[in-house]
């Protein structure tokens, strides 16, 4: 599956935003941005993908 570009919503007057999301997953599309994403996971197990490496 290819990844699909996917529009942040900016704010002009912002240099970032926080958004708080409790969800049981992550969803399954991939998705790509010029933005940075930070994600904070308290609890939860799986397979990670970064890039090209799988974990």
């Amino acid at each position: 599956m290819k990844p699909l570009f996917h529009k942040v919503p900016v704010k002009l007057e912002s240099s970032f935003s926080i958004r708080h999301d409790i969800k049981p997953n992550f969803g399954t599309i991939w998705h790509y941005h010029p933005e940075i994403e930070l994600h904070y996971v308290i609890q939860g197990e799986g397979v990670r993908f970064i890039g090209d490496n799988i974990s």
